[in-house]
């Protein structure tokens, strides 16, 4: 993003945007820094809109604003059930809510006692430029989780869209990390070492832009 003439600020709380004239906001930095913009987005989330129900009167517990389910998509009041955005912890995307929705459905009523959503593995991409994607664990989940039996792969590269540009400065390298775990005791098999891939992570331009 730098590399594309963007003024990347990490770490960099505001105090407050005024309105400078018709045209132009003044963003105030924590550290006293006042950044004029014509346009200002906060991105904050969104939190569950479960208030209006009163959900407290059919002792259905909240925590966080989301509802509390188990792995079935129960909540604490027997013939009530939550799935997608509202749920506490919840995956905020619209194909989980979906998905979680069939599953549900086909549970109660095709028969399917034993169905339940899995929350693992679930692709999903940031459209940012430079784009990013990940599914599965990233490199600090997979070593709080596996510990030293995490191996992990990566492959740096110059997409070759920009094989006819001349600038170096202008060709974005794009990033990719294959998480990977040895699997059990008998990881050795003619010098061979058994890997599991448990996650991937990618961030750079596709063929497509």
């Amino acid at each position: 993003m730098k590399k594309l003439g963007l003024d990347v600020r990490l770490n960099c709380p505001h105090d407050k945007v005024v309105k400078k004239d018709e045209n132009n906001l003044d963003l105030h930095l924590g550290d006293g820094e006042v950044l004029t913009f014509n346009k200002v987005l906060v991105a904050l989330g969104r939190p569950p809109n479960v208030d209006a129900l009163n959900l407290q009167s059919a002792f259905v517990n909240i925590d966080n604003g989301g509802i509390v389910v188990d792995e079935f998509s129960n909540t604490s009041t027997s013939g009530i059930y939550a799935i997608g955005d509202v749920i506490s912890g919840a995956v905020s995307l619209t194909p989980v809510a979906i998905r979680a929705g069939r599953i549900l459905a086909q549970r109660l009523f095709g028969g399917m006692v034993d169905l339940k959503m899995n929350y693992d593995n679930i692709a999903t991409a940031v459209f940012s430029h430079p784009p990013i994607a990940t599914v599965g664990l990233n490199e600090i989940d997979a070593r709080k989780k596996y510990g030293d039996k995490v191996v992990v792969f990566k492959s740096d590269f110059v997409n070759m869209i920009y094989s006819p540009v001349d600038d170096e400065n202008l060709k974005l390298k794009s990033l990719f990390k294959l998480i990977c775990v040895e699997t059990g005791p008998e990881i050795v098999e003619n010098g061979n070492t058994h890997l599991k891939v448990v996650g991937a992570n990618g961030i750079g331009r596709t063929i497509d832009e």
